[in-house]
């Protein structure tokens, strides 16, 4: 439980750049599921709503804005928005995976990334 309110802690803190936070954000949801191990349903809720924190952080949202738009920005800062993007993946793809093995064809959400006018489903798996 302390790992995860010291990683919600520093997700919330503004002054860390954007790789620790995110790197904060991954550490929160293991510590969820940890805690929810005998349970790991109960984890899914904590989870989505660590993915809509994640997805709502400003550089997140302008890295897969400016991926998506291709244009002359796209040329610049490269390195760290793919990283940005490939750690945002990964976590996406670690909560999907963990969410579809427990739903098994029930009805699924999934949270996206809202860019401008697209929607853009981050994780495709």
């Amino acid at each position: 439980m302390e790992a995860r309110r010291k990683a919600t802690d520093a997700f919330s803190d503004e002054t860390l750049d954007t790789s620790n936070r995110i790197q904060a954000m991954m550490i929160r949801i293991l510590a969820t599921k940890l805690e929810k191990g005998d349970n790991p349903a109960i984890a899914i809720t904590p989870c989505r709503v660590c993915l809509e924190e994640l997805h709502a952080l400003s550089a997140v949202k302008k890295s897969f804005s400016i991926a998506l738009a291709n244009g002359w920005m796209s040329w610049f800062g490269k390195d760290e928005r793919n990283a940005i993007i490939a750690a945002v993946c990964d976590i996406n793809h670690g909560i999907f995976n963990m969410i579809t093995i427990m739903v098994r064809g029930n009805a699924l959400f999934w949270s996206v990334i809202h860019v401008e006018q697209r929607m853009c489903i981050h994780c495709e798996t």
